[in-house]
């Protein structure tokens, strides 16, 4: 037993004699403590900063307008669709979300829509703006002020933008949509163009392209638009006045449908008026082989004669639907 406790003691001693030297060097142990403790706080500090680092996003704009709601819904819902097949691929985006923003077509509406991407760092692009005034503004404002985000697949046919390196369109500017247009008539000898427009601020805002492009391909060209607290169904009757060769219509299909009502109807009412006047001149300026029959024939041949006249002027508005439909999709498109 006294051998074990001297081997135990010996044992204390040379474990006490073989401890570190901080131990015994107080200044050493308080420079090892305060830079250990330095190392700390700098790890915490890196890990709080990667932790508040934003998740990159993007974001698509909308116009929510009533004369947009129709064409955003639509080609917001593609937008989306696209994005979630790209997720579905395991992509570089597929984790990336994409966020909507509105704007009302107001410039207060607008201005919000900008400060949102000044103030949110983590938007990354925007993908998918749409309408085509909303889209070129963005683009407009955006690199006025300042941050120089991408704008990928934006529903624009201005070409003013063609040359901007953070613009990636899917669609050709308007120049070439409408060179396109144009070109298919250009053997038919029209030297003269009605472009008609939506509403007057379309007008506004495409007419010095318009006029220009005109210009080079030496047509005249002569543009419509309602005036204020009017819609397109007010057209036609300017058209009618200041009749050209072609009519190119600038709009969406829902106004393209409301136009050519009305041109229908307007064409309707022009041969009611006709045949009202006077039954002579009234068959005197229609086809023979339309309305040939004389004044005392029966009441249904006088409804078959109604009935002839109905379609010719559908067959006259769908001549102007074909020709509009041609431009409003180049114009849409």
């Amino acid at each position: 037993m006294r051998r074990r406790r001297c081997m135990s003691r010996r044992c204390h001693r040379a474990t006490t004699q073989s401890r570190p030297a901080m131990y015994s060097h107080p200044s050493f142990t308080r420079r090892r403590a305060l830079q250990s403790l330095a190392v700390l706080g700098l790890s915490a500090m890196s890990q709080a900063g990667q932790a508040q680092r934003p998740v990159a996003r993007f974001a698509q704009v909308i116009d929510t307008s009533p004369s947009q709601q129709e064409l955003s819904r639509d080609y917001s819902t593609g937008v989306r669709l696209a994005w979630a097949e790209l997720g579905a691929a395991r992509g570089p985006l597929a984790a990336t979300p994409l966020v909507t923003l509105e704007s009302d077509g107001s410039e207060a509406s607008l201005q919000a829509v900008l400060a949102r991407l000044r103030e949110d760092a983590s938007i990354a692009g925007l993908v998918g703006s749409v309408g085509d005034r909303l889209a070129v503004e963005l683009v407009a404002r955006t690199r006025a002020a300042g941050p120089q985000i991408p704008h990928i697949a934006p529903w624009m046919a201005d070409s003013r933008h063609d040359a901007d390196p953070s613009v990636f369109c899917l669609f050709p500017s308007r120049d070439v949509q409408l060179r396109h247009a144009l070109g298919a008539v250009q053997g038919m000898g029209i030297d003269d163009v009605s472009v008609a427009f939506s509403s007057e601020r379309d007008r506004a805002a495409y007419a010095g392209e318009i006029e220009a492009l005109a210009k080079r391909l030496s047509l005249r060209v002569t543009l419509q638009a309602p005036a204020a607290g009017e819609d397109v169904r007010a057209l036609p009757a300017r058209m009618k006045a200041q009749a050209s060769g072609l009519v190119l219509f600038m709009g969406t299909s829902a106004e393209l449908a409301l136009l050519s009502q009305a041109m229908a109807a307007l064409s309707c009412s022009t041969r009611s008026r006709r045949r009202s006047v006077s039954p002579a001149t009234w068959r005197a300026s229609m086809p023979a082989r339309r309305c040939s029959a004389p004044a005392e024939r029966t009441a249904r041949a006088a409804r078959r004669c109604s009935v002839n006249c109905a379609n010719a002027s559908r067959s006259s508005c769908a001549v102007f639907a074909s020709t509009s439909a041609m431009a409003a999709a180049a114009a849409s498109t």
